[in-house]
């Protein structure tokens, strides 16, 4: 492959030369001559991919093709928001270092290049996050015949991230947040609560409506959630889900329906706090928290919290899964985030060491 600069009659012209040689040795070439040297080098890659359809008999895709199709079979599958942060990863740190490319002539060797030395001022949680939505679309490009193997493979194992432990509320600690919160008229009370009784993610609580309530069958009904970006959506697994209304819940909302008095079942559940449509609800939920004496926990831990509560209770997995819209064990136990007190005494039941007289013995 190579560009040569020609002079004739006083002119300059540029001879773009691509060869190619297939398995059994057969040697192809492609010649094109143009006027400078940008459309010599565009020459180049489309003669570099029809040699590569022609030895394949395959249609040859660049990165930047592919990632466009890429989204176009995601947004059918995939919530807004996470479309979102998956394009937006991809501009950011893959496609001016791929975009051009072939996407079957890109190697292992070249992922590594792009995500521990392109990438290596990035946080460790950055690579991966990286590294997943780079194997996401290989993936994609696997299955549609456009490469043979995802040059990703085994690399998340790579990158060792170190957990760090969030705080989180047990359930004393739940009780008196809500209950400080009731007595001292927080606004955003009916939030916390009903993010703790049902585990809706934030854009789900702001989305449900009182039609999703039906309280003759205590069934508590998630179908969307709403983002500043995007507005009212599917929910991030894009199925519907459905969350039992226990005793105090059941009471939280008829009371509140009856606070509120809704002219419809399309009105919304909880109310339009000014600083929960700006995104500050973790910083409000933090500032109550330390104020209050409690660990300064995020808003999402309400979601953890109720999820905890439930393995802790000895909910069955299945069922907890279901409930939450969770597909993989994996990351329901994500989830589990414990205060130290409810593992109190769980090995008490072992004494490996007593010297008690062992009765029966020979």
């Amino acid at each position: 492959m190579a560009v040569t600069e020609i002079t004739k009659e006083g002119k300059v012209f540029y001879k773009v030369q691509v060869a190619r040689t297939d398995e059994s040795g057969k040697r192809f070439q492609r010649k094109r001559y143009v006027k400078t040297l940008k459309q010599a080098y565009v020459s180049e890659a489309e003669l570099i991919k029809e040699l590569e359809e022609v030895i394949t008999g395959k249609r040859a895709v660049t990165w930047k093709e592919l990632v466009d199709e890429y989204f176009v079979w995601a947004c059918r599958l995939k919530a807004p928001t996470t479309i979102d942060r998956e394009r937006y990863s991809l501009r950011a740190h893959i496609n001016p270092y791929f975009n051009d490319k072939l996407v079957s002539q890109i190697k292992p060797a070249e992922v590594d290049a792009l995500i521990f030395d392109n990438l290596k001022d990035k946080t460790k949680s950055t690579q991966k996050c990286v590294l997943r939505y780079l194997s996401g679309v290989f993936n994609f490009a696997v299955e549609k015949c456009y490469c043979e193997n995802n040059p990703c493979r085994g690399k998340s194992r790579l990158i060792k991230i170190e957990e760090k432990l969030k705080p989180t509320l047990d359930r004393e600690q739940v009780h008196l947040l809500l209950e400080r919160a009731k007595e001292c008229g927080v606004e955003w009370y009916p939030v916390w609560f009903l993010g703790v009784h049902c585990g809706a993610r934030n854009g789900e609580l702001i989305a449900i409506r009182w039609k999703a309530v039906d309280l003759k069958r205590n069934i508590l009904t998630i179908a969307e959630s709403w983002t500043s970006r995007a507005g009212f959506h599917s929910t991030k697994s894009r199925e519907v889900r459905q969350i039992p209304i226990n005793p105090a819940l059941r009471e939280f909302l008829i009371e509140l329906k009856e606070q509120t008095t809704p002219e419809s079942e399309e009105a919304f559940v909880l109310p339009r706090i000014p600083t929960w449509m700006k995104g500050n609800q973790s910083r409000e939920l933090r500032i109550f928290c330390k104020a209050i004496g409690l660990p300064p926990i995020h808003f999402h831990s309400l979601r953890s919290i109720f999820i905890s509560q439930l393995l802790l209770n000895n909910t069955p997995l299945p069922i907890c899964m279901k409930i939450n819209g969770h597909k993989q064990l994996a990351t329901v136990l994500r989830y589990i985030k414990l205060t130290g007190k409810e593992i109190e005494g769980a090995t008490d039941c072992l004494d490996f060491g007593s010297k008690k007289k062992v009765t029966g013995a020979v």
